[in-house]
């Protein structure tokens, strides 16, 4: 068994971060959007128990 270079090891983790955060992000922005939605429908549900 054969050992990577360290050069390929560390562009393969480089490359694994890239995608943690990418991920990250994504889902920080679902979960702004999803909040977004919560806040509207909690609004929502107000106004129709104050109606």
């Amino acid at each position: 068994m054969s050992k990577q270079p360290a050069a390929t090891k560390a562009s393969e983790q480089n490359q694994r971060l890239i995608y943690i955060r990418v991920r990250l992000q994504e889902l920080a922005a679902e979960a702004a959007r999803l909040k977004a939605e919560r806040d509207a429908l909690r609004q929502a549900a107000g106004r129709k128990a104050g109606a």
